[in-house]
């Protein structure tokens, strides 16, 4: 009997883990498509739901899921230099905190959204697991399961091959199990069909998959939906506005002047977001990252270390920009400003005040604000540093040897792949100019893109599944708009020994004139996002150049350096771009707007009064865990005294209820094939009989209960409840093992 409730938990167990991973394989997809970040911190938590599913106890299974979320908000979510443990203790009160202040302000902010989102995910795998022992159910929740993947495959530039594989192999070996427990009952004592089963389900999974990779297939037979033609053909993919995916480039794009921002500054200036270094041959990601290139900052606090990022040694001038959605298509996950950003005055939705900086690419990670909000920066901008670069004698071919190994490993990175005429294309230009210095290199092949290619937004082409896409560009097509010129820009120089990054952000846009009290605000619409480069002088930093025809760096020498915008009544817009999923590297941020003193600074006394609240709470939900069979059955004993028919039929309910999830009784069986059940909890066979009988005559008879019957009635009864209660604290009885189903 012992080994049979063995075998029942290492089932349970099984299923369980199978759960978690037929759910988690759907992570992946989702961080690609840009609506998940960092899928792997979720495997922890996977792991403790499916080890609390092995318990048959809804208590374990309910502690298990919160421990898993509280924990998950708890490391991810803490500051930075503060421990996990003062993190777990100072984490329910900022999470009641947020919870009221929820229903004040009526919006979500960090951590609370992903200990809910967390919570949201575990009912999912109850689901999940609840489906995986019923065939049919499971049936359709895979077929739900493969639809979606397909839709994603075939609508978007995310192939979740290997996810389909994972779910459907899952899913013959999830029928494969529950069809052992069908034969496991009817399987004669000490045959281990198991033995026999689990061989024959692994070798089916793997010959279909040996199968399935192996036979070949056939292409597409109708077109991508996502509107890609054929390979190198104009009709590709189409866009609208500033975007956070640029991992595929190439296509045309619809022109919108939908208003997305307004800008309030003394000087118009490029409006800074992305800033990407990795070159994929069809696009920009971001640089792999450390912990130690993420660093922690606070909003009405300088920005430390902001010059090794970006530039010095140059003349700047220093002003505030007030910086207003306009539409919920912008995101702000990399805080737009202008260049550069040495302090963030204002920011809501900030977790405690703080926001992080990528040190290695110069982004402000912030938190994604919606249409209305505004935030405020303190931005200094380069006066025109183009007349003293040009008094840099480094020469261009010694460049490489003066960077950094962090920059030279991220800002001269090159695809394996990339063909050799682009490089020498750019020597080339290089000799053909005579350009001997880093800047008069940099400014021939600016030049040279701006003489020699098409300024275009329709009938661009989306390079071919062998075909670099900056090739393309320079030796195919020669039409293309601002990501084109700026990525044949950045690759060239970095052929030359050049670092040179690769940046996504917004035009100067058009002033607002409508507004007589102020001539500093600026409309920012979807036809001024735009995209151009960053190159890197050993002597002055990064320094933007922008090698689109037409398009001119603003630079705070006066407002007549605004840019001007190319006479097409279409502007750049550059396609999406998102940096590879990674752990949480720094909180974005609760509610309310950065710059105050953190919470506990502010409020002690809530800060105690929220922690008693707790302890109260947990102090009530454990003497309910403890003690709620003995208050349940205390209220029906007083129910007996008072209405004795009413009682009964409560407690009989809750007995049967018990016994079948116990043993699994079926729901057809009759009162008097529950002996067994009896007998096993201490109840006398005399005594039994008295029951029954009495039972069938209240049930089926229609007999009134009253007098001595519901006396002995009531008696057994809620003994026959007491001592099940007994025997689940104590030591379970072989009884308890009996499966009336074999």
């Amino acid at each position: 009997m012992r080994r049979f409730r063995h075998v029942k938990v290492l089932q349970r167990g099984a299923h369980a883990l199978i759960c978690a991973v037929w759910l988690y394989s759907f992570f992946p997809p989702i961080a690609q498509l840009g609506l998940l970040s960092g899928p792997k911190t979720f495997i922890l938590p996977f792991a403790v739901l499916a080890f609390s599913m092995v318990f048959r106890w809804w208590w374990v299974r309910g502690l298990g899921a919160l421990a898993a979320a509280f924990a998950y908000v708890a490391y991810y979510w803490r500051p930075t230099h503060t421990t996990f443990a003062l993190s777990v203790v100072h984490m329910p009160g900022i999470l009641l905190h947020q919870v009221l202040a929820a229903f004040v302000e009526t919006s979500i902010s960090e951590p609370l959204q992903t200990f809910l989102f967390v919570c949201g995910v575990t009912i999912v795998y109850w689901l999940v697991s609840y489906a995986s022992a019923r065939s049919r159910l499971w049936m359709f929740y895979n077929v739900l399961a493969i639809v979606v993947l397909a839709a994603i495959d075939g609508n978007t530039q995310v192939h979740p091959n290997g996810e389909i594989v994972v779910v459907v192999s899952l899913f013959l070996v999830v029928l494969g199990l529950n069809q052992l427990q069908r034969v496991s009952f009817f399987a004669v004592a000490g045959s281990k069909p198991g033995m026999r089963f689990y061989p024959s389900v692994l070798a089916l999974v793997a010959i279909a998959l040996v199968v399935g990779y192996a036979t070949p297939k056939e292409p597409a037979l109708w077109p991508n939906p996502l509107g890609k033609g054929p390979e190198g053909s104009g009709a590709g993919i189409q866009t609208i506005g500033y975007q956070l995916d640029n991992s595929h480039l190439g296509g045309s794009f619809v022109a919108s002047d939908e208003q997305v921002l307004s800008v309030s500054s003394r000087y118009p200036t490029y409006l800074r977001g992305q800033t990407l270094s990795t070159y994929t041959g069809k696009g920009w990601t971001s640089a792999k990252l450390t912990d130690a290139q993420m660093s922690q900052q606070t909003v009405g606090h300088k920005i430390t270390g902001v010059g090794t990022y970006t530039y010095h040694n140059l003349p700047t001038v220093v002003f505030n920009q007030t910086i207003t959605l306009d539409s919920d298509s912008v995101s702000t996950r990399a805080l737009l400003g202008g260049y550069r950003v040495d302090d963030v005055r204002k920011l809501p939705g900030t977790y405690q005040g703080h926001f992080a900086v990528d040190t290695a690419q110069g982004n402000i990670q912030a938190p994604n604000l919606q249409s209305g909000q505004s935030y405020e920066v303190e931005t200094e901008e380069l006066r025109d540093p183009y007349t003293i670069l040009m008094k840099d004698d480094t020469p261009v071919s010694s460049v490489k040897a003066q960077v950094p190994s962090d920059i030279a490993q991220n800002d001269l990175q090159l695809p394996s792949e990339l063909p050799r005429d682009v490089g020498q294309l750019a020597q080339h230009i290089v000799g053909q100019s005579g350009a001997k210095t880093e800047y008069a290199a940099v400014m021939a092949i600016v030049q040279y893109l701006q003489a020699n290619y098409t300024y275009q937004t329709t009938g661009v082409p989306v390079p071919g599944a062998h075909q670099d896409y900056v090739e393309q560009f320079l030796f195919s097509s020669k039409v293309g708009y601002c990501n084109n010129f700026s990525s044949a820009a950045a690759v060239m120089l970095r052929t030359l020994g050049v670092p040179t990054r690769w940046v996504t952000g917004f035009a100067a846009g058009s002033q607002d004139f409508s507004d007589a009290a102020s001539t500093n605000k600026y409309i920012i619409t979807n036809d001024d996002a735009h995209s151009w480069v960053e190159v890197y002088f050993p002597a002055y930093g990064w320094i933007p150049f922008d090698p689109t025809p037409n398009f001119q760096m603003p630079f705070a020498a006066g407002k007549e350096a605004a840019s001007t915008t190319p006479a097409s009544p279409s502007a750049p817009t550059p396609q999406k771009a998102q940096p590879p999923a990674r752990q949480p590297a720094s909180p974005p941020a609760s509610a309310g707007g950065g710059g105050t003193t953190t919470f506990w600074s502010q409020a002690q006394l809530i800060h105690v009064a929220l922690w008693v609240l707790c302890g109260c709470l947990l102090a009530a939900a454990i003497a309910l865990l403890v003690w709620r069979t003995k208050w349940t059955l205390y209220r029906l004993e007083r129910l007996w005294q008072k209405e004795p028919r009413r009682a009964f039929a409560r407690a009989y309910g809750l007995l049967w209820r018990r016994l079948r999830r116990r043993h699994r009784i079926d729901r057809a069986a009759t009162l008097r094939e529950l002996w067994p059940f009896a007998f096993g909890a201490g109840i006398a066979q005399a005594e039994y009989k008295a029951w029954v009988q009495a039972a069938e005559r209240v049930l089926y008879g229609g007999e009134p209960l009253d007098g001595e019957a519901a006396t002995a009635m009531r008696q057994t009864t809620m003994k026959w409840l007491r001592l099940m209660d007994q025997s689940k604290r104590r030591h379970k009885s072989p009884i308890d093992d009996i499966d009336p189903t074999r």
